[in-house]
């Protein structure tokens, strides 16, 4: 399978299953002092965002569109800046200009990776760029200088995920031979059980090495050298195992629910973390009963449902894009302009206005 004009409805499946994942693992996220829920949720954020990741990076392409750069900015300073007034007025945080609120830094990464990209395939051997592109990830856990600060240690070890996105484009080599094996009859079952065994095998990693949010947030290393190496290359092996063979297990078919969901994965991803967060305030306490399990999933599927409908992904899309030409057209109609920029200025002072009454 080529990167072709085409859309390949196995790509919009993969995605709606994985901002799924995202969701649910952020709504469990409050409720990590539960053993079970934090066993989930640990297996989740083993592989959730580098699979997103490495699906970024298939579809990036090694030409910089300063126009889609410019929307990821956008969206970035729009979401971010709504995330740091909840924060600050609802959640009682301190208000920190350099580090990306929640997920937030994502938006950062795919700017720098995108930026990136034409210098790192530039070189011709990609199992050479592959290479180092490990090692810088492995090795930026020695500085303890690199943090969340504009989403730097992120930006560098997810990358290698990216750069193996890009190179599955390719037809020869190794990244041949994995859209062969997608092509093959027998792949979504294979696929289904090696992911089965990946998650198997997770779920013991995290418990025998003793793996923590800090590795998988690809933290800087603590005490204890070779465990953290050992943690943080079984973080690595494990999310390249079942992101790859949860790709082969998509089906090539529209899924209603999952399709939408991947297509609009981007909406999703950007508001339902404020979701999970007043959520969690609403039930600060909640326990372990299938009851609970039960309105965990619910308040899970249903936000992605909701921020995953097209009409509100277009006018998401819309609006952000609408910003980015102003921006980039800077001659453009004056009255649209203003009117583009009283609509922004009134949709921060109600988020303003919201967060101060719920903090009230």
């Amino acid at each position: 399978m080529s990167a072709s004009s085409f859309r390949d409805i196995r790509f919009d499946n993969y995605k709606g299953i994985l901002i799924t994942l995202v969701v649910i693992g952020h709504f469990l996220w409050g409720y990590r002092d539960i053993e079970l829920y934090r066993q989930v949720c640990l297996a989740i954020y083993l592989f959730h965002m580098p699979a997103f990741v490495l699906i970024s990076g298939y579809f990036s392409k090694p030409t910089i569109k300063a126009v889609s750069i410019c929307q990821l900015l956008v969206s970035f300073f729009i979401v971010n800046t709504l995330m740091m007034v909840f924060s600050v007025l609802v959640l009682g945080a301190d208000i920190h200009l350099l580090s990306p609120y929640y997920s937030c830094w994502y938006l950062l990464a795919l700017v720098a990776w995108r930026l990136l990209l034409p210098a790192a395939t530039s070189v011709k051997s990609p199992l050479l760029m592959m290479v180092l592109s490990v090692l810088l990830a492995i090795s930026v856990g020695f500085c303890d200088e690199i943090t969340n600060e504009f989403a730097l240690s992120r930006i560098i070890s997810f990358f290698p995920f990216f750069l193996l996105g890009y190179y599955l484009r390719n037809e020869e080599g190794l990244a041949g031979g994995f859209t062969r094996l997608m092509n093959w009859p027998g792949a979504k079952v294979l696929g289904f059980l090696v992911f089965i065994l990946g998650l198997c095998l997770g779920i013991f990693l995290i418990n025998r090495l003793g793996i923590v949010f800090n590795d998988e947030l690809m933290s800087p290393y603590g005490e204890g050298l070779f465990s953290e190496l050992a943690r943080r290359f079984a973080v690595f092996a494990f999310a390249l195992l079942c992101s790859l063979s949860l790709l082969l297990c998509m089906p090539n078919r529209e899924i209603r629910f999952i399709s939408r969901s991947g297509r609009n994965s981007l909406t999703v991803y950007l508001f339902h973390r404020v979701i999970s967060l007043v959520f969690l305030l609403m039930f600060p306490t909640l326990g372990l009963s299938p009851a609970s399990a039960l309105l965990l999933a619910i308040a899970s599927l249903a936000t992605v449902y909701v921020l995953g409908l097209n009409p509100l992904a277009r006018a998401y899309g819309g609006f952000v894009l609408a910003i980015t030409t102003l921006i980039c057209n800077p001659e453009g109609e004056r009255r649209k302009r203003t009117a583009l920029i009283a609509g922004f200025v009134l949709l921060v002072c109600l988020f303003f206005a919201a967060s101060g009454l719920y903090s009230s």
